[in-house]
């Protein structure tokens, strides 16, 4: 298996560009920053790329992830969102946003 971010760039927004990626061994395309690329962007790409896996990042939240994920995301990076409150060594927080997101999402058990 290949890397899921190399040898591409992580910010692909051509049809061109993906295409070159996925001939590459790429299996992951990762759109970032995501607030950017829109939740729009998805759907655009898998018009003419049906299957491929696309995971965006930057600007994914609680208000939003549930979007991207019906839009077509193959998975959604977080980060910010997730680890705030750690800053202040306040970790707690850190696993309230964890089981936030997989409250919202229904993907992972923690136990």
């Amino acid at each position: 298996m290949q890397p899921l971010f190399d040898p591409v760039p992580p910010w692909l927004l051509t049809v061109t560009e993906i295409t070159e990626a996925l001939r590459s061994g790429v299996d992951v395309i990762k759109a970032f920053p995501g607030s950017v690329a829109g939740l729009g962007f998805i759907k655009s790409i898998h018009g003419p790329i049906p299957n491929v896996a696309i995971m965006p990042t930057g600007g994914v939240n609680l208000q939003n992830v549930d979007e991207w994920l019906n839009q077509g995301a193959y998975a959604v990076g977080i980060g910010s969102v997730l680890t705030k409150g750690a800053e202040n060594g306040n970790y707690h927080a850190v696993e309230e946003n964890a089981h936030a997101f997989t409250d919202k999402v229904g993907v992972l058990n923690f136990s």
